[in-house]
C-alpha cells in the first residue's frame, strides 16, 4: 500500500491546526478528569496506530538500528506526554503562555538540524528562529 502524498507544507500547517485543537481540548479534558487517564489513553492510541501500521504496510522492513530508534523514539514521545499532562493539568497554568514556551521546540528543531544534520544555516533561517523567538517571549509575556 503506497503513502499518500501531501505536500509538507500542507501537512505542516494541518499539524499547526490540529495540535493547537488538540491544545484547547486536552485542557478542557484535564479540568474535569483526572491527568494520569491521559497516558493509558495515549498508550491506547499508540497501540492503535501501532496495530493499524502493521497490518496496512506488508513490506516493513525491521532492522536492529530502526527498532532502537524506535524505542529511543517511544521514550522521548512517552516522556514528553508525561510532561506536556502535567501542564495541561496544572490549572493556574495558563495555555496562552504554558504552549508558547512549549514552542520553543521550534528554536531547538533548527539548532539540532543545522548542527547535526547538515541542513545549511541561511541567512532566512536564521531570521525566522529569531523571530519565531521573539513572537513565543511576547506571548509568554
Amino acid at each position: 500500500m503506497d503513502i499518500p502524498q501531501i505536500d509538507w507544507k500542507i501537512a505542516s500547517l494541518g499539524v499547526m491546526v490540529l495540535v493547537g485543537i488538540f491544545n484547547i481540548i486536552s485542557r478542557k479534558f484535564f479540568e474535569k478528569e483526572d491527568w494520569r487517564v491521559f497516558i493509558p489513553l495515549l498508550a491506547i492510541a499508540a497501540l492503535a496506530m501501532t496495530a493499524y501500521f502493521v497490518l496496512s504496510y506488508r513490506e516493513v522492513k525491521i532492522t536492529q538500528s530502526g527498532v532502537a530508534i524506535a524505542l529511543v523514539m517511544g521514550v522521548f514521545i512517552c516522556i514528553t506526554a508525561a510532561l506536556t499532562a502535567m501542564v495541561y493539568a496544572d490549572k493556574s497554568a495558563p495555555l496562552s503562555v504554558a504552549m508558547p514556551i512549549m514552542g520553543m521546540s521550534v528554536m531547538v528543531t533548527a539548532v539540532i538540524a543545522v548542527a547535526f544534520m547538515g541542513e545549511p544555516l541561511t541567512l532566512k533561517t536564521v531570521a525566522g528562529v529569531l523571530l519565531a523567538v521573539i513572537a513565543i517571549f511576547l506571548l509568554a509575556g
